[in-house]
Parts: structure tokens; sequence; C-alpha cells
């Protein structure tokens, strides 16, 4: 509503940014919540949701099925994994669908430039068409191999960038000056970490057409 009473149209919160740009300054001097006053912290909580977990009894988005459900599949390209390149949507020549013609129950190859799918009507007809799939790429020159640590640190740290200070505090150059001759470097690599599921990702769509 507005100031008079009258029913004002909705507005999303992409239309109240849209075309600025929003930064939230850190707060250093947030006050710290007394463990006093803590009410979850510290306390055992029932695991309720074991049970079920352990006898299969929850159901999970895999576990969904809805009337006259398809199953997709996608056919990874060789540079799975990089993400920028002028390669990139530029480097499928072919694909063979005479390949897949004797699988039971495939729907339909579904290709838009670099992207190959697979939609069955069975899960694991799905998962075979992908595997047999006749698919050509071109060769993709440059891209770094990803098979060490070391090679996927190189990759990340070759993704453009831009540096963005979150807070800058104290006099670096005046500590390093009063600092012990001796100065050790020292750079530690570990396997490039996602935050995603441990298990395949999934999602379902109902689609109607009404």
């Amino acid at each position: 509503f507005n100031r008079d009473g009258d029913t004002a149209k909705g507005l999303g919160y992409g239309d109240l940014i849209a075309g600025r740009r929003i930064e939230l300054t850190l707060a250093t001097d947030a006050p710290l919540k007394s463990p006093d006053a803590y009410k979850i912290v510290g306390k055992s909580t029932p695991r309720v949701d074991i049970p079920a977990k352990a006898t299969g009894e929850l159901s999970f988005v895999h576990d969904v099925r809805v009337p006259g459900m398809l199953h997709g599949r996608v056919v990874r390209p060789p540079y799975a994994g990089v993400a920028q390149g002028d390669f990139m949507g530029n480097s499928l020549l072919h694909v063979d669908e005479d390949s897949i013609s004797d699988l039971p129950g495939i729907v339909k190859v579904v290709v838009i430039r670099d992207f190959v799918g697979i939609v069955a009507e069975r899960e694991e007809v799905a998962q075979q068409a992908v595997k047999r799939l006749s698919v050509q790429w071109k060769a993709v020159e440059g891209l770094p191999p990803l098979e060490t640590s070391e090679e996927v640190e190189a990759a990340l740290r070759a993704i453009p960038a831009k540096r963005r200070d979150l807070l800058i505090q104290g006099d670096i150059d005046a500590a390093l000056a009063q600092a012990p001759a001796q100065t050790l470097e020292r750079t530690y690599v570990w396997p490039f970490q996602m935050h995603a599921s441990i298990g395949p990702s999934c999602a379902v769509a109902d689609y109607r057409d009404e």
C-alpha cells in the first residue's frame, strides 16, 4: 500500500537495485554474544532424522517419480572443469546418434552448441547412452592438465580475478622491518574443493502443458 492507502504494484528486489552497485562494509566492532545467552550452541540435539536415513525411508529428490517421467544425462566435453576460453561453445564437431540407436527408450539427443544431452525413458538407459554416444570434439590447445594439485593451483591462478581487500589493518611494511632477519616462505596446496553435494546432482521438473 502507498501512503494514501491505495493498493500498489509489487516491486522485486532486483528492480530496486537495478543498475546500482551495492557494497556492505564489514563492521569490526560488532558485539560478541555472551555464552550465557546461548540457546543452541553447547547443547545436545537428538538426531531424529538418523533412523529414516539408515533405513532408506526418507525421500530425496533422487527418489521423486512423476507420471510419464523421463531421465536425462549430459555428455561432458573434453575441457570439463575449465570455465573460460574462446573454445567454449565452439568445440563440438559431430554427434553420431546412430551409435545409440539400439538402446531402447531413447527419446531425444539434445545438442546446443557444445552441450550434448540425452533424454531417455529409463535412467539406466540414459547412463549407458552417455558412455556409448559417439561424439567428436575439436582439439583444444593450451589447456593445462588437472591431474595433480600443483596443476590445479596453476589453473586457478590463471583465471582472471580482481583483488578486493575486505580489511586492511596495521602497517605490514613496518612489521616486516622489525621482524628477525630470517624469513620463511611456504606455499601450501590442497585439492580444489567446491561447495557441492557428495552425491550426483539431481533436479526434477514437472512440466504440464495446460
